[in-house]
């Protein structure tokens, strides 16, 4: 009987961990869309070109509707700058020649894709 209940038990354990893998690797990236540089808001256009001035921006991306993010090259290294609607400067990443999207931390949000294909 006892070997039974820790036999039940281990099974129990197994089936929840699965599950919760399951979860993870069924987890979709979704990525935000890219924008023309005429629909990027003029606040935030301004607030890129005095934060890096003469830089040009290879793709802007629409991030959830609650800002932007702008992909370009800084120092020979490929830059991902995020604003937010008003154009506030939120964050920066450079050398980001991971392959895939570019990461967030909420789980929800749109990413903002990197490779030169895309």
């Amino acid at each position: 009987m006892k070997t039974l209940l820790i036999l039940a038990f281990g099974l129990v354990a197994l089936v929840s961990c699965e599950k919760g893998n399951l979860f993870d690797n069924n987890k979709k990236d979704k990525a935000c869309p890219v924008v023309a540089v005429e629909s990027i808001p003029e606040n935030v256009n301004t607030s890129f070109q005095t934060k890096y001035p003469g830089a040009t921006v290879d793709k802007w991306f629409n991030k959830d509707n609650k800002g932007y993010c702008a992909l370009f090259i800084l120092n020979s290294k490929k830059t991902l700058s995020q604003f937010n609607n008003d154009g506030e400067f939120i964050k920066e990443e450079t050398n980001v020649e991971q392959e895939g999207n570019h990461q967030d931390s909420e789980d929800n949000e749109c990413e903002c894709e990197t490779e030169e294909g895309d």
